[in-house]
């Protein structure tokens, strides 16, 4: 069995990587001697990770102006367009192709047409094809929507990662039922780093592992999100300084201590997380803020914040490397996302209890509003530990049901 894996937009996000990585070990399990391709925005780097796959340059991820010319092009001067030959040859030459999970597929960032590029060429070929744990929309526009539709229409199997989404997908888009699945995010499967590992890190960055700390994945791109009502330089300056308040308040008032965790570590620098944590600990200038500073893997990221005593998370997957295990965590929300996978996991008190906090609130009176989610989340972690710890069974059981479905439609030789 040959399986391309597409919308990997690369590693550097390690969301992204939290994605890939358990996607490619389950579809090793049940494919046993099967291979793994995945098309990728940053192949050179993603093929550092122990991840068992082929990594393969994604020619589409940020050209869709010139999607059609780069597919027919492809065809008739191969020799001029190979990164796109090389990735259409993979996608016919497999059996199977895979949109991976996330929200590429929304109004969010942009464009999503070159995600959608890989399933048109297979459905082209005649292969199978299925979308893996979306988060789907809302799309602001009938153009949108109907791109997403058209393509959608034909997949094989479309798994969707909350209840949100399934609704959407089934009742305001209409695909058929009976091809959509509530199943849960892949990242819910990523085994973290081992224990001597997560020790020797800490060590590393000066945390007591003894001692309670807080990890903060702050996110440079969130003051700039697109779907808020606030954003741009005013909100970033507005946030740093609200970050620096939590900071203040974890160290001074809890007398706990803070480990930032720079979970996307993009070339961009908008969205880079190591570019806000640099300005965190130059704005406080207080020796006793530890940063992450290596160039760590999703897994040993996931350790840092497993260990700890209450994780705060501007970042969707570094949120999930939180509640996947059982880490009291809040949640800083900024898309519909959110709600839907924590709202899934934690119920209506998740807000109550400090779990989750809008992002505008989370700004209330320049910080006021995020010391006060803090706040309750860190009185509330004992409640919030336990009700992970009692609903993870049957969340890691819906992710890996993910790969069961693809392997039932593979396996019996069917298209869904």
């Amino acid at each position: 069995m040959s399986i391309v894996l597409s919308g990997c937009n690369g590693f550097r996000n390690r969301g992204v990587e939290a994605l890939i990585a358990p996607s490619v070990a389950e579809l090793h399990k049940r494919f046993p001697g099967g291979e793994v391709t995945v098309l990728s925005g940053q192949p050179a780097y993603d093929e550092t990770r122990d991840v068992d796959a082929a990594f393969v340059l994604d020619p589409f991820i940020g050209k869709v102006r010139s999607l059609p010319v780069r597919r027919v092009g492809a065809g008739i001067a191969p020799r001029v367009f190979r990164s796109e030959a090389r990735a259409i040859s993979a996608i016919r030459a497999a059996d199977a192709v895979i949109a991976s999970g996330g929200d590429n597929f929304s109004s969010d960032y942009g464009d999503f047409r070159m995600h959608l590029e890989p399933l048109k060429v297979a459905q082209k070929a005649g292969k199978a094809t299925f979308m893996l744990a979306q988060s789907v929309g809302p799309f602001k526009s009938d153009e949108q929507r109907n791109h997403f539709c058209s393509v959608a229409k034909a997949v094989s199997l479309i798994t969707v990662r909350e209840s949100r989404s399934y609704d959407y997908v089934t009742k305001d888009l209409g695909l058929p039922s009976d091809r959509v699945h509530l199943t849960a995010d892949p990242a819910f499967l990523l085994q973290p780093s081992g224990e001597d590992r997560v020790q020797r890190l800490l060590r590393r960055y000066g945390v007591d592992p003894a001692a309670p700390y807080v990890t903060i994945a702050m996110s440079r791109g969130i003051a700039r999100f697109p779907g808020l009502t606030t954003s741009g330089a005013e909100t970033a300056q507005t946030h740093l300084a609200v970050l620096g308040r939590l900071v203040r308040h974890v160290l001074d008032e809890l007398g706990a201590q803070v480990l930032l965790i720079p979970h996307v570590q993009e070339t961009l620098p908008k969205n880079n997380d190591l570019i806000l944590a640099e300005e965190i600990v130059d704005a406080l200038e207080d020796d006793r803020i530890r940063v992450a500073w290596g160039d760590h893997s999703a897994a040993d990221f996931k350790g840092l914040i497993a260990a700890a005593t209450l994780n705060v998370a501007e970042r969707m997957h570094a949120a999930i490397a939180g509640v996947s295990t059982a880490t009291p965590t809040m949640v800083v929300r900024y898309s519909v996302k959110a709600d839907g996978i924590i709202g899934d996991l934690l119920g209506a008190s998740a807000r109550e209890d400090g779990a989750i906090v809008p992002f505008e609130e989370y700004l209330r009176g320049e910080g006021a509003g995020a010391v006060e989610t803090f706040q309750n989340a860190w009185d509330n972690r004992g409640k919030l530990r336990e009700t992970l710890e009692a609903k993870l069974p049957e969340v890691r059981r819906l992710s890996e049901s993910n790969y069961d479905l693809f392997q039932e439609v593979l396996s019996s030789g069917g298209r869904g």
